[in-house]
């Protein structure tokens, strides 16, 4: 297959946020304890709406336990000119440029950040908790390709 090239700038607008999940875990938390923070990253294709979804999630942990979780997603409209520049051939699969991936990325990360905020700022035990800056580019290191077949 063809590798497209995507010179011009992809069109779009943010159209949904949704929060799928959160918890507090506070019979794990223990603020003697080291904490640590899993993130992860997924992409889905939604082509009835030349659409995008970017789903992230966080869990701060003690250890291999869980005690704070949050995932979130943020939806993009792709402009109807450049959805057509994403799709492949036999309209199986759409490929989103590394660059692209990583800027819808980038919103959906500080979105979420804003989501935990609001979330956590009542919660005196869990309102120190923050999302630190996270460098998408070291998650969305090559092109991403979704089916939608």
């Amino acid at each position: 297959m063809k590798k497209k090239e995507h010179s011009l700038p992809i069109g779009f607008r943010l159209s949904r946020i949704d929060t799928e999940q959160f918890a507090i875990l506070e019979e794990v938390y223990n603020p003697e304890a080291e904490t640590s923070i899993n993130v992860g990253l997924q992409f889905s294709a939604h082509p009835q709406k030349k659409g995008i979804g970017v789903h992230f999630g966080i869990q701060f942990k003690h250890k291999n336990e869980v005690f704070l979780l949050l995932k979130t997603a943020c939806y993009f409209e792709i402009d109807p000119d450049n959805w057509g520049s994403l799709v492949n051939d036999k309209e199986e699969s759409i490929t989103l440029p590394k660059g692209f991936a990583a800027h819808l990325s980038v919103i959906t990360v500080g979105t979420t950040r804003g989501i935990l905020y609001e979330k956590l700022k009542e919660e005196p035990l869990f309102n120190q908790f923050i999302l630190p800056t996270i460098n998408v580019s070291r998650i969305v290191e090559e092109d991403i390709e979704l089916q939608i077949a």
